[in-house]
């Protein structure tokens, strides 16, 4: 298919044809006079030799282009094999809640990852999928309220309450997940009282350790992650990727031994209040109720599985176009799941090209495949399938055979017009006792740039070690690369980096001296939303630097605000 690109190389050839064609005349008059060169007036060219020397121009672009994106080609085939999401399109987002009518549901009900949920947009339904697997247990939290009964000066304190008729022993009481919601200064107050000033948690009328009840940030955790094939790959890239795209899926956490300190109350256990103690107060303003902290939610997003259209296979093709559906143009391709092709009663199932396994290697009547993406000229990702069979070199190859191809869609642009509330459709396999509705917008998909340079630099930057980091410049080129949809707040958050240092350090870890390092990151809280967005992104930052901390060694982030004001330090091990 012709895309834009083709233009630009058209125009270059015909550049060179107009111009280097001149001095060709003058060298070579007898030869120049026969293709229509001999000079630059209009009245002395031959139209006819003009056709063909366009369309000489336009073919020799195309190879070219062809040329020219053989590079990154093969940087795509690296990054299927160790960064597939990089070659993915980011999807519209959302949080979906999920409820259970009191009185319905006795006992925990799994809603397994990949769970879709629907809804209507001018008549055509749009899906999401949840993100990870979720928990909806027999209760609610009934309220969230400044306890003037505390023991400590600046608390909150959340009342949760056991359904009716349900069985307060078959709660997992560990697993229940809450979430962060409201109005931006409001979520990122909360979240940075609870990550940077708890002091610890209780439960109100008992006499617990304060060490026996620990918040768990669960947006960090790779079983959060968007993909399941994210959770084998560079989880710490797509932290950061998340982080700019929705910051809210961070917003997620639990309380680790809840169970063991209900325990005495078991038996009779209809409600309790669970306390949170901080060391400084919240902003002045700040007012929260129990519509800041939910429970139930679950990230999702604009993706899920489907066959596409058929592919007649004729062998008059080098590739052919995956098209999800005739009837949906917006719809693109995510990912490619599996391929099989069949003629009569003959069926294979593909292999990915560029995957190794020695098995596929070994068959020699094994086929392979290999995809190409290039931008759309309506906007979006085109998905370009070739096939292959190894030591193969006739051109009927599979040659009236039909393809089926097993794929993970998204719905582009679509997507994004997404409203609060309007997904409210669950699968048919959910129990009707349970309810969902998404409580934030979606967000808008984006697309990375295929074919320049950020391809290289994408690859180059997955080789960065502790010392490069050091650097400001390389932090912020760094984090740029994430910047798929060009946000003007986005840059703005990364221009507020003002400055890196680095010093040796040392910490005692099990009676023994393991050096290493603090980095402390000197910020502008100005250029983000709310000093919690700050917070969040130093804790995004020391998950990301986990990953780059030499063996048996450690590094100390420390973020600091106005004249070396310390708002946040996080210490990350080897």
């Amino acid at each position: 298919m012709v895309s834009r690109d083709d233009h630009f190389y058209y125009i270059q050839e015909m550049r060179y044809l107009n111009k280097e064609g001149i001095h060709f005349a003058e060298k070579h008059p007898d030869i120049a006079g026969k293709l229509g060169l001999e000079g630059v007036h209009a009245e002395l060219r031959d139209p006819h030799s003009e056709r063909i020397l366009e369309g000489f121009a336009f073919l020799t672009g195309r190879i070219r282009k062809m040329l020219d994106r053989q590079y990154p080609e093969l940087a795509h085939a690296l990054f299927n094999l160790i960064f597939p999401t990089y070659l993915k399109p980011v999807p519209a987002k959302t949080i979906a809640q999920f409820t259970s009518r009191e009185g319905m549901l006795d006992k925990p009900q799994l809603i397994p990852r990949g769970t879709e949920i629907h809804g209507q947009l001018s008549d055509q339904k749009v899906t999401f999928t949840t993100a990870h697997e979720l928990l909806v247990q027999p209760m609610t939290l009934d309220k969230l309220y400044i306890d003037p009964e505390s023991q400590s000066d600046f608390s909150i304190s959340a009342v949760l309450k056991v359904h009716a008729g349900a069985d307060p022993q078959v709660i997992d009481y560990d697993e229940i997940e809450f979430f962060i919601h409201g109005d931006p200064s409001l979520r990122f107050e909360l979240f940075k009282q609870l990550n940077n000033q708890l002091s610890y948690v209780s439960i109100k009328g008992l006499n617990l350790p304060h060490e026996l009840l620990e918040i768990q940030w669960t947006g960090f955790q790779p079983d959060h992650s968007f993909s399941p094939d994210e959770d084998h790959t560079f989880l710490p890239l797509h932290l950061i990727r998340d982080y700019f795209d929705q910051p809210e899926k961070y917003m997620l956490f639990k309380i680790k031994g809840l169970t063991d300190a209900l325990s005495s109350l078991m038996d009779d256990l209809s409600d309790f209040q669970i306390d949170f103690h901080f060391k400084t107060p919240f902003a002045t303003g700040s007012m929260f109720t129990s519509a800041n902290l939910l429970l139930h939610a679950c990230p999702c997003h604009n993706v899920f599985n489907m066959t596409s259209e058929p592919l007649e296979i004729d062998a008059k093709q080098l590739e052919y176009r995956l098209i999800p559906d005739l009837n949906q143009p917006q719809m693109e391709v995510y990912s490619v799941e599996k391929v099989l092709v069949s003629k009569e009663r003959d069926r294979h199932e593909l292999r990915p090209y560029y995957h190794f396994n020695r098995d596929s290697i070994a068959n020699k009547e094994q086929y392979f495949y290999a995809l190409r993406r290039e931008p759309g000229n309506t906007g979006g990702w085109e998905t370009y399938i070739r096939f292959f069979k190894l030591k193969y070199e006739k051109n009927d190859l599979l040659k009236g055979y039909t393809g089926s191809t097993r794929i993970r869609a998204t719905q582009g642009n679509f997507a994004r017009n997404v409203k609060i509330g309007q997904l409210n459709k669950l699968d048919r396999a959910i129990p009707e006792t349970i309810s969902v509705k998404n409580i934030t917008q979606a967000t808008t998909p984006c697309w990375p740039n295929l074919y320049t340079e950020s391809d290289w630099n994408f690859i180059s930057h997955l080789a960065l070690n502790y010392r490069d980091i050091q650097d400001l410049e390389s932090l912020k080129k760094l984090l740029t690369l994430y910047n798929f949809s060009n946000s003007e707040t986005i840059t703005r958050k990364i221009n507020g980096l003002l400055h890196v240092e680095k010093k040796r350090d040392y910490i005692i870890a099990n009676g023994r001296c393991i050096n290493g390092f603090t980095l402390t990151l000197g910020c502008d809280d100005q250029k983000f939303q709310h000093v919690g967005d700050l917070v969040l992104f130093g804790r995004v930052l020391g998950h990301f630097l986990e990953a780059y901390c030499p063996f048996n060694s450690f590094i100390r982030l420390v973020i600091e605000i106005g004249h070396h004001q310390k708002l946040l330090e996080t210490v990350v091990t080897g």
